[in-house]
């Protein structure tokens, strides 16, 4: 799959973001013990049918979504249409396409921004 290259001709990731990255993969418990720190940009294309909270993040016990999975990395959404108008607005999507940055208001009020790369895949008509 083409999309999945994206991430090996992005620049490599600096200690910071690398830093970043890895604390979040930490928090949702997806850091394997084999691999301290991720240095290579994370790729996640979640599938349209993830839900709202898969995506944005959040819940009752509040873990990161794909969104924040994606950080300093790619985030993949194929078949963009499928996604419902609900869930691309919580993407903020056109936001995220113009300036990759994504802000994601989490659960209780807390405010973050996410670096990433959206690359929105629309099937064409015929």
């Amino acid at each position: 799959m083409l999309a999945r290259a994206l991430p090996t001709i992005l620049p490599p990731m600096t200690i910071a973001e690398s830093l970043e990255a890895t604390k979040i993969y930490s928090v949702r418990g997806l850091l394997p013990p084999e691999t301290p720190l991720l240095r290579e940009r994370p790729f996640r294309a979640p599938h349209h049918t993830t839900s709202y909270v898969g995506l944005v993040g959040g819940g009752s016990w509040p873990r990161p979504g794909e969104i924040s999975l994606a950080h300093r990395g790619v985030l993949f959404l194929d078949e963009l249409p499928e996604f419902g108008a609900t869930k691309l607005e919580g993407l903020r999507l056109l936001t995220t396409l113009w300036t990759s940055v994504t802000l994601l208001a989490a659960a209780y009020g807390a405010l973050r921004q996410r670096h990433h790369d959206c690359v929105p895949l629309i099937p064409a008509v015929e």
